[in-house]
């Protein structure tokens, strides 16, 4: 049975920014659907964002409370949230004391939900004040990123330029629609629905 409670939020896999709904049921467990009322993609979802519950239920490899060694010839040890806590702080501390904000660095998973994201960059950019973070989604939607310039080719041009190829762009993207291709991608999908 699902609670009534629902959280629109939107897919972190890649930066198209399609709107997922999260639901969670009395065993809390996490359950993800397209949002249908989202202008991006319309309720649809790609493979990744369509199995986005698989890696928020599954926690068998997650670490579920801070391990430390207090030196590298010592073994990791289980301890409080406080105390790791607290040791993270003062590493970070002493580190900006004396090398300054750009001497650390965030990379944060490609996993978390765009709340996440928001809190790791407060605190990276806010609260620490250095805009050295980055995700892995960059590098994980590279090779889409090829695959999209393969296909469509470099479309690199002026305001002025993008008017009058906007047909050119628009009769490759119908073409590539028609493919199996199109299937993996929900924006594809929306524009020719």
């Amino acid at each position: 049975m699902i609670k009534k409670k629902e959280i629109k939020t939107t897919c972190s896999y890649c930066g198209v920014g399609c709107g997922i709904i999260i639901k969670k049921d009395i065993n809390n467990k996490v359950f993800v659907e397209g949002d249908k009322e989202h202008p991006v993609n319309k309720g649809m979802l790609c493979s990744k964002g369509m199995n986005l519950h698989y890696v928020a239920n599954d926690n068998s490899d997650r670490v579920l409370y801070p391990e430390m060694r207090w030196s590298r010839s010592h073994p990791r040890e289980r301890v409080s949230w406080d105390t790791a806590l607290d040791r993270a702080a003062s590493v970070f501390k002493s580190i900006i004391k004396k090398h300054g904000p750009d001497s650390v660095a965030f990379y944060v998973s490609g996993q978390s939900l765009t709340e996440e994201y928001y809190i790791a960059n407060k605190l990276t950019k806010g609260f620490l004040g250095t805009n050295n973070i980055d995700t892995n989604s960059r590098l994980c939607m590279s090779s889409a990123v090829v695959g999209y310039k393969k296909t469509f080719g470099e479309m690199n041009f002026s305001f002025k330029e993008k008017i009058s190829h906007r047909q050119i762009a628009f009769n490759k993207l119908k073409k590539f629609s028609l493919s199996r291709k199109a299937v993996s991608s929900p924006i594809i999908l929306v524009l020719f629905s």
